[in-house]
């Protein structure tokens, strides 16, 4: 009966780690990445004021970097700030 019990336990332990496993490989894919993820959203709704041909208020966001460095009122970006 131990020997019964023992081998359901490890055998439940085997999946619960396989699961726990896809599950984190999922949240490494789910990080979002500038290029992919963010700049077509502000290619259809920003760039048009904030890219090569005009930049109200001086500020860029064609790059992350453009974005960190900011405008007229600093940085559009902070990491680490979702504000």
């Amino acid at each position: 009966m131990q020997l019964r019990f023992h081998a359901i336990f490890c055998g439940l332990m085997v999946c619960g780690l396989a699961t726990a496993s896809v599950g984190a490989d999922d949240k490494r894919e789910a990080v979002p990445d500038f290029q992919r993820d963010v700049l077509p959203i502000f290619e259809t709704k920003c760039i048009r004021c904030h890219g090569a041909k005009k930049r109200d208020g001086k500020l860029d966001m064609r790059t992350l970097e453009a974005l960190l460095a900011g405008g007229v009122s600093g940085p559009a970006l902070k990491p680490g700030n979702a504000q």
